[in-house]
């Protein structure tokens, strides 16, 4: 009895193994397949319908997306290594991005691969490529060097088409400028992402960075999750938490032009002033005389607590 129920566990075993296999298809006949699966962003390879270097049926190519942004970090091809397979990638990259001569480098798994450091035409942002032969195929991988780790495991996955495990994390550090970076990734942040973010880097002190994001948020149309002069006064605070004083002064007098009655945005306005003032160690009384505009909602404030020269958690809300 006991040596059957051995067995029978053991089919169950061998049906469960069958079972995962059939459920995992190879990669090549998916439309979409997610990058990794652990990181701090879901990303995912989307197949291309259109691309100059796509010319063959048996050619693959992919957009590789992440949630956190609303446009592709990069491409992903397979490619059978006809004569011009390596020359068409590489002008369809030279199209967005100005670029080194490879080098030898490798990626974990794969082994040696050629490495193509470039930089943006638009913005002062590393763009990464890898590409290697195996047999009669080319496989390249290429996008923002900040998603390197999502570049990586796509190509990874690619070659063997399954998907591989890994962690994706986007990373600042050699990818560029930081404030950059941070322009070209706010491009690719809806509204609502671009305003979480900008937060997110405000409060980490990354200051430059929180900047672009609160542009981008602002940007567009009434889809924007925030108005206008919200935006002006947020990126006024970051400039003169960076020191540039007579920039925040532009934005704070374009933001005092647009604020209209809205009594919130009023009171940042009024309270991001005095941060920027004591930012320029010359505090400002408050007081119901104030020069500051604010609507008569808010015309009568409590007094300020004390708040450091880098602070923008402080009189948030009046």
């Amino acid at each position: 009895m006991g040596r059957t129920l051995i067995v029978i566990a053991a089919a169950f075993t061998g049906l469960a193994g069958a079972a995962s296999t059939l459920a995992a298809p190879p990669l090549s006949i998916r439309d979409s397949w997610r990058i990794g699966n652990a990181g701090t962003s879901f990303c995912s390879a989307q197949s291309l319908t259109s691309d100059k270097a796509l010319t063959g049926m048996f050619d693959a190519g992919y957009a590789i997306t992440c949630r956190d942004a609303a446009l592709p970090v990069g491409k992903l091809y397979k490619l059978h290594d006809s004569a011009g397979a390596a020359a068409r990638v590489a002008a369809d990259r030279n199209d967005r991005a100005t670029c080194a001569a490879a080098r030898r480098g490798s990626v974990p798994g794969l082994g040696a691969v050629e490495v193509i450091d470039c930089k943006l035409k638009d913005a002062d942002v590393v763009y990464r490529a890898y590409a290697l032969r195996k047999g009669r195929l080319y496989y390249a991988a290429e996008g923002l060097a900040g998603y390197d780790s999502a570049l990586q495991l796509a190509l990874r996955s690619l070659v063997a088409d399954q998907s591989v495990k890994g962690e994706i994390s986007i990373a600042t550090t050699g990818a560029g400028d930081p404030a950059a970076f941070a322009r070209v990734q706010a491009g690719t942040l809806s509204p609502d992402k671009a305003l979480e973010e900008a937060y997110r880097r405000n409060n980490a002190g990354s200051y430059a960075e929180a900047a672009e994001f609160f542009a981008a948020a602002s940007s567009g149309s009434g889809e924007a999750p925030l108005s206008r002069s919200e935006a002006l006064v947020n990126e006024a605070l970051q400039k003169s938490n960076l020191g540039r004083f007579a920039e925040a002064d532009s934005l704070f007098a374009r933001a005092a032009e647009s604020v209209g009655s809205d009594p919130i945005v009023a009171r940042r306005l009024r309270n991001y002033r005095a941060i920027h003032d004591l930012n320029q160690a010359i505090p400002r009384m408050l007081s119901p005389n104030s020069t500051s505009p604010c609507p008569r909602q808010c015309s009568t404030p409590s007094p300020p607590k004390p708040a450091s020269s880098r602070s923008t958690a402080a009189w948030q809300s009046g």
